[in-house]
């Protein structure tokens, strides 16, 4: 963890966020962090019909949850 103090007003933590942020794996938290609570219900448990449906039922949940699956991946998974 890293807190950032603007060493002038022309000094942007955004700025330095993009320079060394790994947005796959880091959150950025300009108002720093309260509580690590949970403040949202987990998703509930799907199904996503292969058998039944084959590749498109991974495109499909590919799309709607935002997962970025490329052909390799669903190549992957379909095998």
């Amino acid at each position: 963890r890293y807190h950032i103090k603007r060493t002038s007003a022309s000094a942007s933590p955004q700025t330095f966020a993009s320079l060394v942020h790994d947005r796959m794996t880091e959150c950025v938290y300009p108002n720093g962090i309260a509580s690590f609570d949970q403040h949202s219900e987990p998703e509930k448990w799907t199904t996503v019909p292969i058998l039944k449906e084959g590749r498109k039922a991974l495109e499909q949940l590919s799309k709607e949850k935002g997962l970025g699956y490329d052909s390799q991946d669903i190549d992957y998974y379909m095998r």
